[in-house]
């Protein structure tokens, strides 16, 4: 594991030092179990200062939980590394949404998963890449894989 973020009212990594601070103003929210942090949607971010520990290529390994009004747009970012990888909503050609995407800057590959969350209601969500292909996890339940 390279980093821990509980996001229950703290930024701070609790395993690999990569804290962060909010901007654009995060608030508390209710969470599953304890606390959760609350994003608009529009300028609320966390931003974690770059780290060579980050630099993820090839296999990897995302889960967080989510609990989402509205991800009908494309590419509202969840997830996002510069130059290296990032998870985002997709909607995908057929029109359907409450996907997620994994798009590799390294190779510009990508892979999408199919109606990966459910919107307002709090989702588990795994995202594996492994030896070019993408698992997707719900609630620990694989949803679908696909090649990048």
């Amino acid at each position: 594991m390279v980093s821990y973020w509980t996001l229950d009212e703290s930024f701070d990594d609790l395993v690999g030092g990569n804290d962060g601070t909010q901007s654009g103003g995060v608030t508390n929210a209710t969470g599953i179990s304890s606390g959760a942090m609350n994003f608009d949607g529009v300028d609320d971010h966390i931003q974690i200062p770059d780290s060579s520990s980050l630099d993820l290529n090839g296999d990897m390994t995302f889960s967080f939980w989510m609990n989402s009004e509205d991800l009908t747009s494309n590419a509202l970012r969840i997830i996002h590394k510069n130059s290296a990888y990032q998870i985002a909503s997709a909607v995908t050609a057929t029109g359907g949404s409450n996907s997620l995407r994994l798009y590799n800057y390294n190779d510009a590959s990508y892979c999408m998963s199919n109606q990966i969350y459910t919107e307002n209601e709090w989702n588990y969500v795994t995202i594996v890449q492994n030896s070019g292909t993408c698992y997707f996890y719900k609630n620990g339940e694989n949803i679908g894989a696909q090649d990048n």
